[in-house]
């Protein structure tokens, strides 16, 4: 029987099926299945940076989901974008408010780990970290009021021209 590529093992035992090739460990991931069924999954390894967007995308939908505050903050940002097509905001201005709608989405995301990390976590913490989650409330509450003021300032330029 000619060698294996792949790299299984069965969800009753912890020897392998077969012998991988020296590559096939670099390039395949064994999942075993639950118990009693005998049957594991072979899915293909992927590379750091494309587990990288996996993850973000996992935690970008884990964070829509957590709360309806980021799906708010984007429907304020779809809502402002919209603004600065009706207006014909110049090259600059579009940087200007594209960053302020990134810092305002960024620091959302970060108060929501925050706040998950206290949830799991919080009672494990020393009594010192209990503010941890205003804090972060905070800082979000002052990412949206700055980025509010400079879309401010840049539709009234973008009016007054």
């Amino acid at each position: 029987m000619p060698e294996s590529r792949f790299k299984v093992r069965f969800a009753d035992t912890d020897e392998p099926a077969a012998n991988p090739s020296p590559d096939a460990g670099e390039r395949w991931q064994q999942h075993d299945a639950p118990p009693r069924t005998g049957v594991a999954r072979l899915t293909r390894r992927r590379g750091a940076w494309r587990q990288r967007l996996i993850d973000a995308e996992c935690g970008l939908r884990l964070s829509l989901r957590m709360d309806g505050t980021l799906f708010v903050h984007l429907f304020v940002a779809s809502c402002v974008l919209a603004a600065g097509f009706v207006l014909g905001l110049s090259a600059q201005q579009w940087a200007v408010v594209s960053l302020a709608i990134t810092l305002v989405i960024t620091t959302e995301t970060f108060n929501q780990m925050l706040r998950a990390l206290w949830t799991g976590a919080g009672h494990l913490l020393p009594d010192g970290l209990r503010d941890l989650v205003r804090i972060g409330a905070a800082a979000d509450l002052l990412a949206s009021l700055g980025a509010g003021a400079a879309i401010v300032l840049v539709f009234a330029d973008r009016l007054r021209s």
